[in-house]
């Protein structure tokens, strides 16, 4: 084979690798995309333990704040499985509003404080 086959054949597969990585990447990030919607459309029911460990997430998922800020949270939680998700448009959860004095959401408590607001660095500080 000449060396312009082999260069054919090198090119054909490094342009299918290529290919196929960004099918990858593009079915991934749709799975990733359909995983958060749904964890934010989810009006479970939520019990908080008397010794839960995870940092509270109040959230509404009608919520524009807390839209914008979902996408980074279920990734942290996905990499740390450090979170609570609870949706304040169940109404069973609404009890939270009342026992956590929440004023706005989302609003973060953890044992170390809480915090109100989309500050993503303010947000990576409490949770550390």
């Amino acid at each position: 084979m000449s060396l312009r086959g082999r260069r054919g054949y090198l090119l054909l597969g490094i342009s299918t690798c290529f290919l196929l990585g960004i099918f990858w990447l593009v079915v991934s990030t749709i799975q990733t995309n359909q995983a958060i919607q749904q964890q934010e459309l989810d009006r479970s029911v939520v019990t908080i333990a008397t010794n839960e460990e995870r940092a509270l997430v109040f959230y509404k998922d009608d919520c524009s704040d807390c839209q914008k800020i979902f996408p980074e949270l279920y990734k942290e939680n996905l990499a740390h499985d450090n979170l609570l998700f609870i949706n304040l448009n169940q109404p069973k959860n609404k009890g939270y509003i009342a026992k956590y004095q929440l004023e706005t959401v989302p609003t973060i408590v953890t044992p170390k404080g809480r915090y109100a607001g989309t500050d993503t660095e303010k947000i990576q500080q409490l949770l550390k």
